[in-house]
């Protein structure tokens, strides 16, 4: 286990980093993405992929991101569970907010499960705004398909 105080950097993932975004990734999320998926964010030109790394060189967090026209997508971003609630999470979102100004992004997009109220609030705290909404949007296992919410941050 990463100790709480153990400091951790935020640079950009690797090809290399694959199989730590991979199972952090999985660890996070129920519908977590297969390494393939994974790989192709990690050498996309358009896209924006950051690792969190603890102490030891573990990784802590992730974003995995699309830059298109002047807009920058969230599509996955997870903290693993002894660095949640540490602001790690905010962390990466102002690294993501950077460096995606620093290539032209206006704006930042992503959606939130409406029942993730944690993270829901995270974002409204660094600026995400609603500006739609997702109906079934969240495959679930043991339940119907969950609703997003859909936010946006401008830049």
């Amino acid at each position: 286990m990463v100790e709480p105080s153990a400091p951790f950097r935020i640079r950009p993932a690797l090809g290399g980093d694959l199989p730590g975004v991979t199972a952090l990734q999985a660890a996070c999320f129920a519908d977590a993405w297969g390494e393939a998926s994974i790989a192709k964010f990690l050498t996309d030109p358009h896209g924006l992929s950051l690792l969190a790394v603890a102490g030891g060189g573990r990784p802590a967090g992730f974003a995995l991101c699309r830059m298109v026209g002047g807009e920058c997508e969230i599509l996955s971003l997870g903290v693993a569970a002894e660095w949640r609630g540490r602001g790690l999470g905010a962390r990466l979102l102002e690294a993501i907010a950077a460096a995606a100004g620093a290539r032209g992004a206006e704006r930042i997009y992503l959606e939130v499960a409406v029942q993730n109220t944690e993270a829901g609030a995270l974002y409204h705290r660094h600026g995400f705004r609603q500006v739609g909404q997702r109906p079934g949007y969240y495959p679930r296992r043991d339940a119907p398909p969950g609703d997003a919410r859909l936010l946006c941050r401008t830049l």
